[in-house]
């Protein structure tokens, strides 16, 4: 995706570097140009974890995950999401929420988050054997910049 954002711009820049055409000599180009880009993870919301007999079953946009039922809570969703977690004293369900990478969830994303993340979560205890708890990951942002100026013989130049 940012190959093809490069390559566009490249060849306007290359198009303006060849001469300015008329319509580009007064067509207020010259400036800051922004595009932005954001990627965000397909899990997120409202989590929703249940012990339920001998298993745990969680659920978040729709998406389920069940294990076995013990002290700690190891729900994975796929692709790298998952809840790891531990009961406490309180009855609250506290642990991380692990975001996967942009990668695995098959998105070209060039940010910081084609890594994977671990984020602090604790659900809290809503009834019996039941917890809730709100996910929000990290969302990936891509911002290009491109400096449109005249040079001295009044030629655009650009500058990312």
């Amino acid at each position: 995706m940012i190959v093809r954002w490069l390559s566009c711009w490249g060849a306007l820049l290359c198009a303006l570097a060849l001469g300015a055409p008329a319509w580009a000599q007064d067509s207020g180009l010259e400036g800051l140009w922004v595009a932005e880009r954001a990627y965000a993870p397909a899990l997120r919301g409202e989590i929703d974890v249940r012990r339920e007999g001998g298993a745990w079953r969680g659920v978040i946009a729709g998406v389920s995950a069940h294990a076995q039922a013990g002290h700690d809570v190891r729900l994975d969703f796929g692709g790298g999401a998952a809840f790891r977690g531990t009961l406490r004293r309180d009855g609250a369900l506290s642990g991380v929420w692990l975001q996967p990478s942009s990668r695995s969830e098959g998105r070209d994303d060039p940010t910081a988050t084609a890594q994977a993340f671990a984020t602090p979560l604790i659900l809290a205890r809503v009834g019996r054997d039941h917890w809730r708890g709100a996910v929000a990951p990290l969302d990936g942002r891509f911002t290009l910049y491109l400096h449109l100026s005249r040079d001295g013989q009044g030629g655009l130049i650009g500058a990312f």
